[in-house]
C-alpha cells in the first residue's frame, strides 16, 4: 500500500489544482477499504462497501481520475474484487466523456489489460 503520509506531503510541493468534484471523496473511499481489508475489520468493511454502493449509485457519480484508477488497480491484487468494479461503474457513468478526453485514461485503458482492451 502506498504510504499515504507521503503522498500528502508531495501534493502540498506541487503547484495546487482546484480538485473536481468528488475525486477527494472517491480515493478516500479506496484508501479506507484497502485500508480495512489489510488489518482485517470486517464490520468497517462492510460499512465503506455499503458507503461505495451508495456513491456508485449516486447521480452525479463521484469524479474518478486516472490516479485514482491506478491506485486501486496498484493495491488490489484480486481480479474481480469490489473496488475494480467499482472504478469501471463509476467511469462508464457521467465521467465516461471527460475520461475519453483524457489521453491518460486511454493510455490506461492498455497498459492494464484487466481494466481496458485485452
Amino acid at each position: 500500500m502506498e504510504d499515504l503520509r507521503s503522498e500528502s506531503v508531495n501534493r502540498h510541493k506541487e503547484p495546487s489544482e482546484s480538485p473536481k468534484s468528488g475525486s477527494a471523496s472517491a480515493r478516500l473511499f479506496f484508501s479506507s477499504y484497502i485500508f480495512v481489508v489489510k488489518i482485517q475489520a470486517p464490520w468497517f468493511k462492510t460499512q465503506i462497501h455499503n458507503q461505495l454502493i451508495f456513491a456508485v449509485r449516486e447521480q452525479p457519480c463521484p469524479f474518478l481520475s486516472v490516479e485514482d484508477i491506478r491506485y486501486v488497480y496498484k493495491n488490489t491484487p484480486e481480479t474481480d474484487g469490489l473496488l475494480r468494479r467499482c472504478c469501471l461503474v463509476m467511469s462508464c457513468g457521467t465521467n465516461l466523456v471527460s475520461l475519453l478526453e483524457d489521453p491518460e485514461f486511454l493510455k490506461l485503458c492498455f497498459e492494464d489489460k484487466a481494466f481496458g482492451v485485452p
